[in-house]
Order: C-alpha cells, then sequence, then structure tokens
C-alpha cells in the first residue's frame, strides 16, 4: 500500500515509481518511451481538489503534459448543460457508446460538448463539424473557454498518428482522407468523438460508412443536433430511432419552448407577404399567362417553377426588403451592430439582389455562397464587423454563430422544418445583454401554405415559452411545387404583386392593413413606442377598431325605428366615410388625400351598383356599400 499524499503538490519517489511501473513506462497519452524527465501528472489536476495519490496519478512524457494543461478548468453553465453533462456521464460510465443530444438552435450545443471532454476522462477528442465556419467556431470556443488546443484536420494528411495533439476539428467531408487514420488512433487512444449536426453522416452512402469505419473503435460518441431528423433510408451508425415515428430518439432534449423561457433564445415575429396577381409569359409564343391570385394557383396551373421565378423577383424581393430593413433601422437605434441576414434562393438571384441593393441604398452587401473564395472567412469578418446585411445562399444556415444577426428575409425555396429551423435558428440567439430590444427577432417570408403551416408550430412555441417565462420565474442561466432544379426558361414572370399580409406574433395573427398602421403609430410617436414591439401596437389597434366599430354598430342599431329615413341615411353615411377614411389611412400608412378618398368612392360604388351616394341613396344600398367596405381590402379601391 502506497502513502496518500494529498496534502502534498508534488509525487514522492515511491509514488512515482508505483506510477511509472503502471505505465509500463510509456507515455499514457501518446504511448512513446517515457524519457528521463517524464512527469508525474495528476488525472484530476490537484487545483481542482485532485489528491496526490497514486490513484489520481498518471505517466506523461513532458509534451503530453504541457498539451494536456489544465483540462478541468471550471466555467458557469447554463442549467440544462449541467443536466445534460451529469446525464451524459452517466450514461458512459454505464457502458452507453453514444449520447445523443438534441438542443434548440442558439441553446448552447458547442459548450455542451466541451464541457463534457473537459469533465471526462478522455485523453483526446475528435470533434466533426458541417463546414469550415463551424470549425472556426469549435476552435475558438475550446481556447477561450477549456484552453483546449483543437488542430486542423488539414495538418493530418500526411499524418498517422495525431497523439501530439490533445484535439482535432475537422468537416464531415475530410472523414474521406482521413478514416483509416482515425480509426488506428482511436483504436490506440481512450477518444472522445463529437459529431456536431449528425444528421449530417446521412447526406451520403459514403460519409456514413466512412464514420461508422472510424469511430468503431472509439470509446464514446457525443451526437449533437439542433434539429430532429427521421431516417431516410440509411440510418446512422450507433443513433437508436424510434421504430413508429422513425425519428432518431434523443437522450436529452433542451426544446425551444424552454430556450425562450429561460431567455436564452429570442421569441420570433413572423411577418408573411404575399405575392399575388402573378403574370408569366410564354417566352416562345409571347401569350401571356395569368393573372394568377397566389404562386400555388400557378403552381396549379402548371407554370414551370413558379415558384422560384416569383421568389427570384426583383420587385417582390423589393417589397420584403422594404420592410425588414425598416425594423432593421429601427433596432439599430438601440443596437447600432444589430444585423440582417437574407436567404437567396440561387447565386444569380443572390448577384441580381446585391446590384439592386447597391442601386438602392448605395451600400455593396457581401454574398456567401459555396462558389465565394473562401466564404468562412467573409462570414467571420461579417461577425466582427457592424454591416447591415449579409446575402446568403445555403451558408449561414446551420451552427453559424452571429448573436448580432436579428431580422431574416428569406426567400429560399427550401422550406423544410429542417431548413426553416436551421436558418430561424441564426436570429434567434440573443447576447449576454437582456435588454428589451434583444428579446425578439424579427422573420420575413412569402406566404405559402406549406410555410404558414410551418409557422404556426413555430409561434405554438413561441407561444408557450413566453407564458412558461412569464408565469415561472425560471432562473436565468444563462422544394415546394415547381421548386426542383434550375428554373424553366420556356415561361418567365412577367409582373406580379407583392403586399404586406399578415403578421404573427405571440399566438395573434394580425392583418396588414393593422401591422401599416401599427408601423405608422410607431414613427409617429417619436421614442416613446420605439421599443414597444409591433406586436403589442397592432394589439392596442386592434382594440380601438374593435371599440370604434362597436361604437357606430351600436349607435345605428340603437336608432329609433321610427325615426324619419334622412336621419338613418346621415347616420349611415358617417359611419361609411369614417371607415373609408381609416381603411385608407392604415393602407396608406398616412393620411389619404382628397382626391385619393373620391376615387375610393367612385370605385366602391362601382363595385355595388351605385352611381352615387347621396340623400336620395336608400337604405339597402348604403348598408350593403358599409358590408362592402368592411369586408374588402383598401388597396381594391385605389
Amino acid at each position: 500500500m502506497y502513502e496518500v499524499n494529498s496534502m502534498n503538490r508534488c509525487f514522492n519517489k515511491k509514488q512515482r515509481q508505483a506510477i511509472e511501473l503502471s505505465a509500463c513506462g510509456v507515455c499514457q497519452i501518446c504511448g512513446i518511451q517515457l524519457p528521463t524527465n517524464w512527469h508525474a501528472d495528476h488525472v484530476i489536476p490537484y487545483s481542482k481538489g485532485g489528491l496526490t495519490d497514486v490513484t489520481n496519478g498518471q505517466a506523461l512524457c513532458p509534451k503530453c503534459n504541457l498539451n494536456k494543461g489544465n483540462k478541468m478548468k471550471s466555467i458557469k453553465l447554463r442549467e440544462w448543460q449541467q443536466r445534460a453533462l451529469n446525464q451524459c456521464m452517466d450514461e458512459f460510465s454505464n457502458g452507453e457508446k453514444l449520447f445523443l443530444t438534441h438542443a434548440t438552435p442558439g441553446g448552447g450545443k458547442t459548450v455542451h460538448g466541451l464541457s463534457v471532454f473537459n469533465a471526462s476522462m478522455h485523453t483526446h477528442v475528435i470533434i466533426l463539424a458541417p463546414s469550415r465556419v463551424l470549425v472556426t467556431q469549435w476552435q475558438e470556443e475550446a481556447k477561450k473557454l477549456y484552453n483546449v488546443e483543437l488542430k486542423s484536420s488539414m495538418i493530418y494528411s500526411a499524418q498517422a498518428d495525431f497523439s501530439q495533439y490533445q484535439g482535432i476539428v475537422m468537416t464531415y467531408q475530410a472523414l474521406n482522407e482521413n478514416s483509416e487514420n482515425l480509426r488506428k488512433f482511436c483504436s490506440e487512444h481512450d477518444t472522445l468523438v463529437i459529431a456536431d449536426e449528425i444528421h449530417h453522416v446521412a447526406d451520403g452512402q459514403a460519409w456514413g460508412d466512412q464514420f461508422r469505419n472510424a469511430f468503431e473503435p472509439a470509446t464514446n460518441i457525443l451526437a449533437l443536433t439542433g434539429t430532429p431528423w427521421a431516417s431516410q433510408g440509411k440510418r446512422i451508425a450507433f443513433v437508436t430511432y424510434n421504430q413508429e415515428t422513425k425519428f432518431a430518439t434523443p437522450d436529452f432534449t433542451y426544446d425551444k419552448t424552454t430556450a425562450i423561457a429561460d431567455n436564452v433564445c429570442r421569441a420570433t415575429e413572423f411577418t408573411g407577404m404575399k405575392a399575388r396577381n402573378l403574370m408569366f409569359s410564354d417566352n416562345e409564343t409571347g401569350v401571356l399567362l395569368g393573372p394568377f391570385e397566389t404562386i400555388q394557383d400557378a403552381v396549379d396551373n402548371n407554370i414551370p417553377h413558379a415558384y422560384t421565378k416569383a421568389l427570384s423577383s426583383l420587385k417582390h424581393f423589393k417589397s420584403l426588403f422594404t420592410e425588414a430593413d425598416r425594423t432593421l433601422s429601427d433596432l439599430r437605434e438601440t443596437t447600432p451592430d444589430a444585423g440582417g441576414l437574407i436567404v437567396a434562393p440561387s447565386i444569380k438571384a443572390a448577384k441580381e439582389f446585391k446590384d439592386e441593393l447597391f442601386m438602392l441604398t448605395g451600400q455593396d452587401y457581401r454574398i456567401v455562397h459555396s462558389k465565394t473564395e473562401k466564404p468562412h472567412n467573409s462570414i467571420n469578418e461579417y461577425r466582427k464587423s457592424s454591416e447591415r446585411w449579409l446575402i446568403s445562399v445555403d451558408m449561414v444556415t446551420e451552427g453559424v454563430d452571429i448573436k448580432r444577426l436579428q431580422v431574416g428575409l428569406f426567400l429560399s425555396t427550401k422550406n423544410t422544418e429542417l431548413f426553416l429551423r436551421q436558418v430561424i435558428g441564426r436570429i434567434e440567439r440573443r447576447r449576454s445583454s437582456h435588454s428589451e430590444t434583444d428579446k425578439s427577432c424579427f422573420f420575413y417570408y412569402t406566404k405559402t401554405p406549406d410555410i404558414d403551416e410551418l409557422v404556426a408550430e413555430f409561434e405554438e412555441e413561441n407561444e408557450r415559452g413566453i407564458a412558461l417565462s412569464e408565469e415561472q420565474a425560471i432562473p436565468n442561466n444563462k422544394g415546394n411545387g415547381g421548386g426542383g432544379g434550375g428554373p424553366d426558361d420556356s415561361v418567365s414572370l412577367d409582373d406580379l404583386e407583392t403586399e404586406l399580409s399578415s403578421l404573427t406574433a405571440r399566438g395573434m395573427t394580425f392583418s396588414r392593413a393593422v401591422v401599416r398602421l401599427a408601423i405608422a403609430r410607431k414613427r409617429r410617436s417619436g421614442t416613446w413606442l420605439h421599443d414597444v414591439p409591433t406586436y403589442i401596437v397592432c394589439k392596442i389597434i386592434v382594440e380601438e377598431m374593435s371599440h370604434e366599430e362597436d361604437q357606430d354598430a351600436t349607435a345605428y342599431q340603437e336608432e329609433d325605428y321610427d325615426a324619419p329615413i334622412e336621419v338613418k341615411s346621415k347616420r349611415l353615411r358617417t359611419i361609411i366615410i369614417r371607415r373609408v377614411n381609416k381603411k385608407l389611412g392604415a393602407h396608406l400608412s398616412r393620411q389619404p388625400t382628397g382626391p385619393e378618398i373620391s376615387s375610393a368612392h367612385r370605385k366602391i360604388n362601382m363595385r355595388i351598383g351605385i352611381q352615387k351616394t347621396n340623400d336620395d341613396t336608400s337604405i339597402e344600398l348604403l348598408e350593403r356599400k358599409l358590408e362592402y367596405i368592411t369586408n374588402t381590402r383598401a388597396s381594391l379601391w385605389l
């Protein structure tokens, strides 16, 4: 039995002999023969309470000991991260090979992954990420939080042994070149593999096979995902699936609702913009096709790639951008570096959007896409700048951490739940401060039945999260139809109209007219309404309008039936005038002019068969006019 010398930092001679004997004379990390100046190292660092005892000692070469550093460095974890860490450690201790954590985008998966390695007894970590941008993020976070040096896989192309490095980080694509070397390494060392957004392993047969081959000998695998996924034929190695739903079964889940309640993620306000009255032209015959009331109508009438053509339209883009940029301007009055993300449908469209924005604003906004030279550098430069907008084509959609992004403009033809959650996740990440203006983010999109259905689901999560936050004192721990392939040039989009359709937030949906009126009121108010969320102003306006209409209806209904016809007629004409003026003002976001009001009345009269409204107009016709005004959009009167 050897003496426990827990009060001393250094191992004594007898303890060193026992540790060297236990190690069989080789470094317990890299496996080389121990040099004469080998280090007797504390497995659990002395500074963290580790005993100076042979049971807590290991023999290391000087280089491995210096690389190891104080691996037990401690940081304050969020409450969910601590629970997930404890559960993961328990399952690994019980012999489980893989632990799957599903945490909502922006919830802190990177810190969770690093905390598992930091707390574990694994000597090495291998991290796989979907992109070079995420590789850089893992490197920066590991160094900042735990002083772990993660080396890029590019360094290893000619090396069969990675033992001189404590951590390796690479893209999934790099598995193709490094699979055999990684397998050999995992066979010889106690290695934790962290697979960030592991569903990417199912993207291709080759990646899945390489993943299984490389990490079958690994001690443990921590799989991370921000979005649940279902089995699409070939299943991912080591992952458990629900037999009924076919979805992967997480061992730990941190969902969007809880993240909002914990003040970890922002709640999203969704503004839907409707593309309508679409006109297409046949490029061979010149025949005009349309108008189609909605994009879906065009798809149903077999217009080739109607969805893609509508989303690529500069006219439609400018309408969405105008609304989104107003919101960004409001945010930047209190948060000067707040940014916006434009998700374009194609590289060609992105370049056209960039040119259009230069003509509109004089600003030359950067584009990032797969064919951009070093796109990850461009994304990192944007992250550290205060530039307003970043235009992306499938690049800034997954895992990329740019917390100053707070407005999203979505024009992609991809509309799967997985993709939308990834994009929205870019704008939902909260900063360390918890100001009122950082509690919400804003997502502008083109309304289609598929996306509307997903938005309704996302909004339910927002509503539950906000309700949970208000009701409980939670500690703040911290392809659509016609969309496949390239556009068919036999038909081109000739014209369309775009209108603000609705705003969805906090379980409430507000009409276009109400949203415009709310925006106008906020702008006229100066500063006192500046920080009030748009949906609250919308709610106030709806209540005011409802009260006024109730007063009008009550006053008219309470008129004495025996009252003279001219009294009832005058009352009806007053209500009609007030209603037309209010709806025109809401549509125009300003006080309508006299000619605009007169023109509106003429068009309304024409629609219901009245030549002119005067004292001789019957009560029946006046009531018909009021009903038409109440049930139609003001845009139809202009």
